[in-house]
């Protein structure tokens, strides 16, 4: 891949995330959900076609969480496959199959949540 092709992906994928405003900020200037984007970013320089994060609205305010979990649910609207391991239910009606694991429950519970 070319310098040129190289920088053309890096601004794709922050224009996808949106955070070609922050391009040239340091990551400690960034704020939580800016970070956590940033680090979608870095997977996603290489096109993947599944993502697998685990925690990734860790540690976030619940507005950062909701904007990480769009972000998210749209890189699956674009045909991506995202796999999220979480303790956090608030945004699971984003997501299209959950799969529960919780002690003593038995085997693992597979639902499709109801879309609003």
């Amino acid at each position: 891949m070319s310098a040129a092709e190289r920088n053309q992906r890096i601004q794709e994928v922050l224009t996808e995330l949106g955070l070609s405003t922050q391009a040239d900020q340091r990551i400690d200037s960034l704020s939580g959900g800016q970070r956590k984007r940033t680090s979608v970013a870095l997977e996603l320089l290489t096109k993947p076609s599944l993502l697998f994060l685990d925690e990734p609205t860790s540690g976030l305010d619940p507005g950062y969480e909701k904007s990480v979990m769009q972000t998210l649910r749209s890189l699956a609207d674009d045909g991506r496959s995202v796999v999220v391991v979480t303790h956090n239910i608030a945004h699971l009606n984003m997501c299209d199959r959950l799969l529960i694991l919780a002690p003593g429950a038995g085997w693992p519970t597979s639902a499709h949540p109801s879309k609003p």
